[in-house]
C-alpha cells in the first residue's frame, strides 16, 4: 500500500493556457502544456524525455481542464511514468474509487488540504500530497490506516479536523499555513504572493484559538513534532 518512488517526482498539470512545455528534474515542478487536440500525447512525450516519475495533477479549478477517469487510466496505461495522480477534482472520493478500481498500477494521492483524506483512503487512495501546517498529523493518519488501525486513523484525523478545516479557507489556506510554518521555525517569514493576502488580525486570533483547542499551541517551537502521533 505504500509505493514510494525512488526518484523525486515531476508534477504535470494539463491546462489550455500554457503554450509551451517546460521540463526539469527538480522535484515538485509543475509542467504545463497546451491542451490542443493532440494534448493527450504530450504527457507521453514528457515521460519519454525524462527519467523521473510524473505526477499528474487533476485540479480543474485551477487548470480549467476536465480529465475524466477514463482519460487518466488510458494515460497511465500508455505512459507508465504517468501513473501517479494527484486527485483534486471534487468530490474526490468517488473518482478515487473509480481510478483505483480501473487499474492496480495507478497510484492515487489526495490533496486539497487533506479535508477528505479519510474518505479517499476508504475508496482505495494511497495517501495524500498536500500542504498542512502540521504534516506529521497527516503522516500519522496514513500510517495508522495502512497498519490496519482505521479507528486510530480516524481518531487522529478527527482530533485535528478543526485545524484542517480552518486552514483550508479559500485564499487564506497558504497564508495561514505559512504563518504556522514560520512559528514552527520552518521559514523565516510568512510573506505570500498575490492573490494571497496576509491573514488579518481576526484570522490570526482565530488561529491561536484553534491551536489552543487542539493542543497544538504547545508544539510550535523550532523542530517541534508530535512524537505520540509518529509511532
Amino acid at each position: 500500500s505504500c509505493r514510494v518512488m525512488s526518484l523525486p517526482p515531476v508534477m504535470l498539470m494539463r491546462t489550455p493556457w500554457a503554450p509551451s512545455i517546460e521540463v526539469s528534474t527538480r522535484s515538485g515542478l509543475e509542467i504545463a502544456f497546451w491542451a490542443a487536440s493532440t494534448a493527450r500525447f504530450s504527457p507521453e512525450a514528457i515521460a519519454e524525455a525524462i527519467d523521473l516519475p510524473v505526477v499528474v495533477q487533476d485540479h480543474p479549478a485551477s487548470s480549467g481542464v476536465q480529465m475524466t477517469s477514463d482519460f487518466l487510466l488510458a494515460l497511465a496505461d500508455e505512459a507508465p511514468r504517468c501513473r501517479v495522480i494527484k486527485l483534486e477534482e471534487e468530490p474526490t472520493p468517488p473518482k478515487a474509487g473509480r481510478l483505483v478500481a480501473g487499474s492496480a498500477d495507478v497510484v492515487v494521492l489526495g490533496g486539497l488540504g487533506g479535508e477528505m483524506l479519510l474518505e479517499e483512503l476508504g475508496r482505495g487512495s494511497h495517501g495524500t500530497m498536500t500542504g498542512f501546517g502540521f504534516p506529521e498529523v497527516l503522516v500519522a493518519v496514513v500510517r495508522r490506516w495502512f497498519a490496519g488501525d482505521r479507528a486510530g486513523a480516524a481518531a487522529v484525523f478527527d482530533r485535528f479536523a478543526t485545524l484542517i478545516r480552518f486552514e483550508n479557507q479559500a485564499l487564506l489556506n497558504l497564508p495561514i499555513r505559512k504563518v504556522v510554518y514560520q512559528r514552527r521555525g520552518a521559514m523565516a517569514h510568512s510573506t505570500v504572493r498575490a492573490p494571497g493576502v496576509p491573514p488579518d488580525p481576526g484570522t490570526l486570533a482565530d488561529l491561536d484559538d484553534v491551536l489552543r483547542r487542539t493542543g497544538l499551541n504547545g508544539h510550535l517551537a523550532a523542530g517541534s513534532v508530535l512524537p505520540s502521533l509518529l509511532v
